[in-house]
């Protein structure tokens, strides 16, 4: 049987209050039940961890802003974003206030699954969009790449290299 599309899934478990707890990021083929990745994240083990953490990359993305920072990246090929969305989103990544995204405050929300790109595999993606060509997005080339639904494969193309590099 060929095998589908990927299929991203998204869930998460709100509290009473309405915080959400638990964050799962699966992906999956079209006609295939079980995931081939996994992502999940706690509230308590980001919080504890970006308490503790030395890395700035932790301290600076709160718990809320990664939620919404995931839902954009994740959900970008079946939600349709808004600009409202996207720029805020935007905003909360470029952690310099440069009016841009660079290779390193894009790295630092792959960090926090523990997805390491390289700058190699950052520079091949930015530079398809990077009109302007300085090596980092603009708003207006962050929207395109969000809207173009490649953001939610970036994540899967980021752990299949950690995958094939480490034999995971």
């Amino acid at each position: 049987m060929k095998k589908g599309p990927p299929v991203s899934i998204y869930n998460e478990v709100t509290s009473a209050n309405g915080t959400v707890e638990y964050v799962i990021v699966s992906y999956r083929r079209e006609n295939e039940n079980v995931p081939y990745l996994d992502l999940q994240q706690t509230r308590d083990f980001y919080e504890k961890d970006v308490g503790t953490s030395i890395l700035p990359w932790k301290r600076n993305i709160s718990w809320s802003n990664f939620i919404q920072i995931l839902k954009v990246f994740v959900l970008s090929d079946t939600v349709p974003q808004d600009r409202n969305t996207t720029d805020r989103v935007f905003n909360l990544l470029d952690l310099d206030r440069s009016g841009s995204i660079s290779i390193d405050e894009l790295q630092r929300f792959f960090k926090i699954f523990n997805l390491n790109c390289t700058n190699t595999f950052l520079k091949e993606l930015i530079k398809q969009y990077d009109e302007n060509n300085n090596g980092k997005l603009d708003k207006t080339e962050w929207y395109q790449l969000i809207t173009s639904g490649r953001s939610r494969r970036l994540i899967e193309e980021a752990y299949k290299r950690l995958h094939d590099e480490y034999q995971i």
